[in-house]
């Protein structure tokens, strides 16, 4: 037809099966003791959830993708790559951070990475506590960037146009200043990894910018 493309458009791009050895297969040769504690935990928790998207395919899928992209990376630190895993389990499957059998450290990112709006709050408050609360903490920082990636790299066919602009403007507000934290923030440790997840981010940013204005 004109005017129409010939692609088929998926959900998934990699295996979340592959995915999954792959890690186990890491956090077992590295002795990541936290990743292989989070990992089948994940699996657990996540059972029977979907990511958005016509094909609903597992939850998981997001979180391995996450790790994996962490690690090739270089970002193979057992308490990073555990958080990774285990980011959204507070918020969508009804456990608190106490309940995580693993150490303080993730535990604390994990909280913080959870996301509410308590009573009396709008939505911009909470935005603006959720985020300043991020900033405090090195782990979740990381992961709220990678995590950011990854949605903004694999939800545009799952977001109508005004959630999306929405989603763009938030990060744009948000998620950028964090990144300046993690490039020039904790002795410079990040400052080559985050160019790479920086140049990530704000193609996929501006491709989903293009893109929306031809819809």
């Amino acid at each position: 037809m004109e005017g129409k493309t010939p692609w088929v458009l998926h959900d998934r791009i990699f295996s979340e099966d592959h995915m999954y050895n792959f890690i186990q297969r890491t956090s077992a040769r590295e002795n990541l003791t936290q990743t292989e504690i989070a990992l089948p935990l994940m699996k657990k928790l996540h059972e029977g959830q979907t990511r958005k998207g016509a094909e609903k395919i597992p939850y998981i899928y997001h979180p391995l993708l996450m790790a994996c992209h962490a690690c090739a990376l270089g970002l193979k630190e057992d308490d990073l790559l555990a958080t990774i895993l285990l980011h959204d389990v507070c918020e969508d499957c009804g456990v608190t951070p106490a309940e995580l059998p693993v150490n303080e450290n993730v535990r604390k990112a994990v909280e913080l990475l959870t996301f509410e709006i308590r009573e009396g709050e709008t939505d911009e408050d909470a935005h603006e506590r959720y985020f300043t609360a991020i900033k405090t903490n090195r782990l979740a920082v990381i992961v709220k960037i990678i995590d950011r990636c990854n949605n903004l790299s694999t939800m545009m066919g799952s977001f109508d146009r005004e959630r999306m602009i929405e989603y763009i403007e938030e990060t744009e507000k948000y998620v950028f200043p964090l990144m300046d934290l993690l490039k020039f923030g904790y002795d410079g440790k990040y400052y080559d990894v985050a160019f790479l997840i920086k140049y990530h981010l704000l193609s996929v940013v501006h491709n989903d910018k293009h893109a929306l204005t031809l819809l």
